[in-house]
Protein backbone atom coordinates (compact mmCIF):
# COMPACT_ATOMS: atom_id res chain seq x y z
CA UNK A 1 0.00 0.00 0.00
CA UNK A 2 1.34 3.62 -0.96
CA UNK A 3 0.95 6.51 1.85
CA UNK A 4 0.81 10.30 0.41
CA UNK A 5 0.63 12.83 2.37
CA UNK A 6 -0.95 16.27 1.35
CA UNK A 7 -3.50 13.95 -0.70
CA UNK A 8 -5.95 16.85 -1.48
CA UNK A 9 -3.44 19.64 -2.65
CA UNK A 10 -3.12 20.69 -6.41
CA UNK A 11 -0.01 17.84 -7.02
CA UNK A 12 -1.28 15.15 -3.99
CA UNK A 13 -4.83 15.00 -5.25
CA UNK A 14 -3.46 14.53 -8.85
CA UNK A 15 -1.25 11.86 -8.34
CA UNK A 16 -3.91 10.10 -6.02
CA UNK A 17 -6.00 9.69 -9.21
CA UNK A 18 -3.11 8.89 -11.61
CA UNK A 19 -2.08 5.80 -9.18
CA UNK A 20 -5.34 4.96 -8.21
CA UNK A 21 -6.55 4.87 -11.78
CA UNK A 22 -3.32 2.09 -12.40
CA UNK A 23 -5.08 0.16 -9.45
CA UNK A 24 -2.54 1.06 -6.79
CA UNK A 25 -4.41 0.93 -3.64
CA UNK A 26 -3.81 4.41 -1.46
CA UNK A 27 -4.07 5.29 1.90
CA UNK A 28 -4.23 9.13 2.06
CA UNK A 29 -3.64 11.39 4.95
CA UNK A 30 -6.24 13.41 5.23
CA UNK A 31 -6.96 16.34 8.12
CA UNK A 32 -10.31 16.51 9.34
CA UNK A 33 -11.39 19.51 8.20
CA UNK A 34 -10.62 18.79 4.55
CA UNK A 35 -12.86 15.53 5.09
CA UNK A 36 -15.61 17.17 1.79
CA UNK A 37 -13.03 18.20 -0.19
CA UNK A 38 -10.94 14.74 -0.03
CA UNK A 39 -14.76 12.90 -0.87
CA UNK A 40 -14.34 12.49 -4.41
CA UNK A 41 -10.95 10.93 -4.41
CA UNK A 42 -12.64 8.49 -1.44
CA UNK A 43 -15.56 7.55 -3.99
CA UNK A 44 -12.39 6.54 -6.57
CA UNK A 45 -10.89 4.31 -3.96
CA UNK A 46 -8.86 6.31 -1.90
CA UNK A 47 -8.77 4.58 1.47
CA UNK A 48 -8.92 7.51 4.06
CA UNK A 49 -6.92 8.15 6.92
CA UNK A 50 -7.90 11.31 9.47
CA UNK A 51 -4.99 12.89 11.25
CA UNK A 52 -2.54 15.71 11.57
CA UNK A 53 1.21 15.83 10.69
CA UNK A 54 1.73 18.31 13.76
CA UNK A 55 -0.40 15.69 16.17
CA UNK A 56 1.94 13.02 16.81
CA UNK A 57 -1.29 10.74 18.77
CA UNK A 58 -2.96 10.94 15.69
CA UNK A 59 -0.18 9.38 13.29
CA UNK A 60 0.37 5.93 15.61
CA UNK A 61 -1.12 3.66 13.23
CA UNK A 62 0.06 5.54 9.91
CA UNK A 63 2.72 2.96 8.97
CA UNK A 64 0.50 -0.21 9.11
CA UNK A 65 1.12 -2.19 5.50
CA UNK A 66 2.57 1.11 4.30
CA UNK A 67 5.40 -0.01 1.51
CA UNK A 68 6.15 3.34 0.06
CA UNK A 69 5.39 6.91 0.95
CA UNK A 70 4.86 10.08 -1.18
CA UNK A 71 5.35 12.98 1.47
CA UNK A 72 3.72 16.21 -0.57
CA UNK A 73 1.84 18.05 2.25
CA UNK A 74 2.83 21.67 1.91
CA UNK A 75 1.36 24.76 3.55
CA UNK A 76 1.87 28.49 2.85
CA UNK A 77 1.27 30.38 6.34
CA UNK A 78 3.28 32.33 9.36
CA UNK A 79 6.66 30.78 9.49
CA UNK A 80 5.29 29.44 12.96
CA UNK A 81 3.02 27.14 11.16
CA UNK A 82 5.13 26.46 8.49
CA UNK A 83 8.12 25.59 10.48
CA UNK A 84 5.56 22.65 12.43
CA UNK A 85 4.56 21.28 9.33
CA UNK A 86 7.57 20.97 7.42
CA UNK A 87 9.89 20.03 9.66
CA UNK A 88 8.04 19.14 13.21
CA UNK A 89 5.75 17.16 10.67
CA UNK A 90 7.61 15.87 8.53
CA UNK A 91 9.12 13.99 11.83
CA UNK A 92 6.37 12.72 13.00
CA UNK A 93 6.05 11.36 9.79
CA UNK A 94 8.96 9.39 9.71
CA UNK A 95 8.89 8.31 13.60
CA UNK A 96 6.02 6.15 12.38
CA UNK A 97 8.38 4.39 10.28
CA UNK A 98 11.40 4.26 12.36
CA UNK A 99 11.08 0.31 12.46
CA UNK A 100 11.31 0.11 9.01
CA UNK A 101 13.52 3.37 7.43
CA UNK A 102 14.42 1.41 4.51
CA UNK A 103 11.03 2.40 3.19
CA UNK A 104 11.03 4.47 0.14
CA UNK A 105 10.22 7.72 0.68
CA UNK A 106 9.27 10.72 -1.95
CA UNK A 107 9.50 13.94 -0.26
CA UNK A 108 8.74 16.99 -1.90
CA UNK A 109 11.15 20.12 -1.53
CA UNK A 110 11.81 23.36 -3.19
CA UNK A 111 14.29 25.50 -5.23
CA UNK A 112 14.19 28.14 -2.13
CA UNK A 113 16.83 25.71 -0.41
CA UNK A 114 19.16 27.50 -3.22
CA UNK A 115 20.93 30.68 -2.66
CA UNK A 116 20.70 33.75 -5.66
CA UNK A 117 22.49 32.90 -9.00
CA UNK A 118 22.61 33.60 -12.74
CA UNK A 119 24.12 29.86 -13.22
CA UNK A 120 21.40 27.06 -13.00
CA UNK A 121 22.26 25.19 -9.71
CA UNK A 122 23.02 21.27 -9.74
CA UNK A 123 21.87 18.87 -6.71
CA UNK A 124 25.95 18.87 -5.47
CA UNK A 125 25.25 23.09 -4.85
CA UNK A 126 25.59 23.67 -1.60
CA UNK A 127 22.21 25.16 -0.06
CA UNK A 128 22.86 28.67 0.65
CA UNK A 129 19.51 30.62 1.47
CA UNK A 130 18.49 33.90 3.20
CA UNK A 131 14.85 33.12 2.65
CA UNK A 132 12.70 32.25 5.50
CA UNK A 133 11.13 29.25 3.88
CA UNK A 134 14.80 27.88 2.34
CA UNK A 135 15.71 27.75 5.74
CA UNK A 136 12.89 25.43 6.96
CA UNK A 137 13.25 23.31 4.04
CA UNK A 138 16.45 22.60 4.66
CA UNK A 139 16.12 22.02 7.84
CA UNK A 140 13.28 19.52 6.47
CA UNK A 141 15.31 18.04 4.40
CA UNK A 142 18.22 17.51 6.98
CA UNK A 143 15.27 15.60 9.21
CA UNK A 144 14.39 13.76 5.81
CA UNK A 145 18.10 12.74 5.63
CA UNK A 146 18.40 11.30 9.43
CA UNK A 147 15.44 9.72 9.49
CA UNK A 148 14.81 7.35 6.77
CA UNK A 149 17.72 5.44 4.94
CA UNK A 150 15.65 5.16 1.52
CA UNK A 151 14.63 8.56 0.40
CA UNK A 152 13.93 10.62 -2.67
CA UNK A 153 13.87 14.30 -2.37
CA UNK A 154 12.61 16.45 -5.02
CA UNK A 155 13.34 20.12 -5.16
CA UNK A 156 10.69 21.08 -7.24
CA UNK A 157 10.62 24.47 -9.08
CA UNK A 158 6.86 26.55 -9.51
CA UNK A 159 4.58 24.33 -10.63
CA UNK A 160 1.86 25.32 -13.36
CA UNK A 161 -0.88 23.33 -14.71
CA UNK A 162 -4.44 23.52 -15.35
CA UNK A 163 -7.20 24.87 -13.13
CA UNK A 164 -5.88 26.61 -9.96
CA UNK A 165 -2.42 26.61 -11.00
CA UNK A 166 -3.07 28.27 -14.62
CA UNK A 167 -0.97 31.51 -15.14
CA UNK A 168 -4.05 32.16 -17.85
CA UNK A 169 -6.35 32.35 -15.37
CA UNK A 170 -4.79 34.06 -12.51
CA UNK A 171 -3.87 36.75 -15.46
CA UNK A 172 -7.61 37.62 -15.97
CA UNK A 173 -7.87 38.39 -12.25
CA UNK A 174 -4.38 40.24 -12.94
CA UNK A 175 -0.70 39.49 -11.53
CA UNK A 176 1.30 41.28 -9.32
CA UNK A 177 5.02 40.97 -9.12
CA UNK A 178 7.39 42.30 -6.30
CA UNK A 179 10.30 43.74 -7.68
CA UNK A 180 11.44 44.26 -11.41
CA UNK A 181 10.56 40.79 -12.59
CA UNK A 182 14.04 40.11 -14.12
CA UNK A 183 14.68 37.38 -11.59
CA UNK A 184 15.15 33.77 -12.46
CA UNK A 185 13.15 31.21 -11.98
CA UNK A 186 12.93 27.93 -12.19
CA UNK A 187 8.96 26.59 -14.10
CA UNK A 188 7.57 22.85 -14.23
CA UNK A 189 4.17 21.63 -15.89
CA UNK A 190 2.16 19.03 -13.45
CA UNK A 191 1.92 16.83 -16.57
CA UNK A 192 5.96 16.44 -15.74
CA UNK A 193 5.64 16.27 -11.85
CA UNK A 194 3.31 13.43 -11.94
CA UNK A 195 4.55 11.56 -14.51
CA UNK A 196 8.38 11.81 -12.18
CA UNK A 197 6.40 10.83 -9.48
CA UNK A 198 4.58 7.77 -10.59
CA UNK A 199 7.86 6.64 -12.45
CA UNK A 200 9.23 6.48 -8.43
CA UNK A 201 7.00 3.22 -8.14
CA UNK A 202 8.57 1.38 -10.73
CA UNK A 203 12.32 2.72 -10.29
CA UNK A 204 13.34 4.25 -7.04
CA UNK A 205 15.71 7.45 -7.51
CA UNK A 206 17.33 7.53 -4.56
CA UNK A 207 19.10 11.10 -3.42
CA UNK A 208 18.48 14.80 -3.99
CA UNK A 209 17.09 15.76 -7.42
CA UNK A 210 15.88 19.00 -8.91
CA UNK A 211 12.63 18.96 -10.62
CA UNK A 212 12.12 21.89 -13.27
CA UNK A 213 11.82 22.40 -17.29
CA UNK A 214 15.10 22.54 -19.00
CA UNK A 215 15.05 26.64 -19.56
CA UNK A 216 15.52 28.96 -16.55
CA UNK A 217 13.42 32.51 -17.61
CA UNK A 218 12.71 35.28 -15.89
CA UNK A 219 9.40 35.55 -13.58
CA UNK A 220 8.43 38.92 -15.99
CA UNK A 221 9.14 36.60 -19.13
CA UNK A 222 7.21 34.28 -18.22
CA UNK A 223 4.13 36.54 -17.78
CA UNK A 224 4.74 38.78 -20.56
CA UNK A 225 4.61 35.32 -23.01
CA UNK A 226 1.19 35.04 -20.75
CA UNK A 227 -0.13 38.44 -22.04
CA UNK A 228 1.24 37.37 -26.16
CA UNK A 229 -0.55 34.08 -26.09
CA UNK A 230 -3.91 35.79 -24.90
CA UNK A 231 -3.26 38.93 -26.04
CA UNK A 232 -3.54 41.13 -22.99
CA UNK A 233 -1.92 42.86 -20.52
CA UNK A 234 -1.96 41.83 -16.93
CA UNK A 235 1.03 42.32 -14.91
CA UNK A 236 1.98 44.57 -12.36
CA UNK A 237 5.44 45.32 -11.24
CA UNK A 238 5.81 46.74 -6.99
CA UNK A 239 9.58 47.61 -7.15
CA UNK A 240 9.38 49.30 -4.03
CA UNK A 241 7.04 47.19 -2.49
CA UNK A 242 7.81 46.78 1.37
CA UNK A 243 7.65 42.81 1.88
CA UNK A 244 6.46 41.30 5.48
CA UNK A 245 7.13 37.98 7.08
CA UNK A 246 3.95 36.87 5.61
CA UNK A 247 4.60 37.80 2.54
CA UNK A 248 7.67 36.23 1.85
CA UNK A 249 6.91 33.05 3.05
CA UNK A 250 3.71 33.22 0.28
CA UNK A 251 4.06 32.13 -3.46
CA UNK A 252 4.31 36.16 -3.83
CA UNK A 253 7.47 35.76 -2.11
CA UNK A 254 8.89 33.03 -3.23
CA UNK A 255 8.67 34.45 -6.89
CA UNK A 256 11.44 37.09 -5.84
CA UNK A 257 13.71 34.73 -5.58
CA UNK A 258 16.39 34.50 -8.02
CA UNK A 259 17.32 31.03 -8.81
CA UNK A 260 18.00 28.94 -11.75
CA UNK A 261 18.23 25.00 -11.52
CA UNK A 262 19.67 22.18 -13.85
CA UNK A 263 17.43 19.12 -14.36
CA UNK A 264 19.70 17.02 -15.61
CA UNK A 265 20.43 14.09 -13.00
CA UNK A 266 16.69 13.65 -12.94
CA UNK A 267 16.57 13.07 -16.68
CA UNK A 268 19.72 10.94 -16.44
CA UNK A 269 18.52 9.02 -13.58
CA UNK A 270 14.55 8.06 -14.67
CA UNK A 271 15.82 8.26 -18.46
CA UNK A 272 12.95 10.67 -18.62
CA UNK A 273 11.84 12.83 -21.54
CA UNK A 274 9.72 16.10 -20.52
CA UNK A 275 6.62 16.50 -21.97
CA UNK A 276 6.79 20.26 -21.82
CA UNK A 277 10.46 20.62 -21.95
CA UNK A 278 10.16 24.89 -21.59
CA UNK A 279 7.71 26.89 -20.30
CA UNK A 280 7.00 27.91 -24.07
CA UNK A 281 5.38 24.62 -24.68
CA UNK A 282 3.36 24.37 -21.79
CA UNK A 283 1.76 27.83 -21.44
CA UNK A 284 1.34 27.02 -25.30
CA UNK A 285 -0.80 23.87 -24.59
CA UNK A 286 -2.95 25.45 -21.93
CA UNK A 287 -3.98 28.13 -24.01
CA UNK A 288 -4.48 26.10 -26.94
CA UNK A 289 -6.70 23.76 -24.78
CA UNK A 290 -8.41 26.47 -22.07
CA UNK A 291 -7.15 23.95 -19.48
Amino acid sequence: MILITGCTGYIGSRLCKQLLASEYKIRGLIRPSEKVKAQSLIELGLIPYYGELTDPVSLRDIAEDIEFVYHLAGIHSTYHNTYNLYVRGTENLLQEFKRNPKIPVVVASNSAVYSDTQTPHIESSKPITNHPFGEITMEMEKTVMNLSENYAIFRLGEVYGEKEANPFQACSKGITLIGDGMNNTAKIHIKDVINILTKCTKFFPKGIFNLCDDLPVHQLEFYQYVEALSKTTCVQLKKEMEISERIMLSIHGLRTLNIAMDNSLIKQTLNYEFIYPTYKEGLEFLYENQC
